[in-house]
């Protein structure tokens, strides 16, 4: 209805940033965060990913996951 549609447009969009320092400990930390918050775009640096880590280990319900990796340059 129009009246519900009014009140989600009035509350905004909710964005956060953490520094996690590592994620793989802190899933259920985020999903805390998350959803008591209710944060529509959380941005995380400092993940500590890596190939060898699915991403299923580090999705929680209800948001789509998108990583941008870190390139490392270096200098001749």
């Amino acid at each position: 209805s129009f009246i519900d549609l009014h009140c989600k447009l009035q509350k905004g969009l909710k964005i956060a940033h953490v520094n996690i320092q590592g994620i793989l400990n802190k899933v259920d930390y985020l999903d805390i965060l998350l959803h008591d918050n209710d944060i529509d775009v959380l941005c995380l640096s400092e993940t500590w990913l890596t190939n060898s880590i699915d991403n299923s280990e580090v999705m929680i319900n209800g948001y789509n996951l998108f990583i941008k990796s870190s390139i490392l340059f270096s200098t001749p």
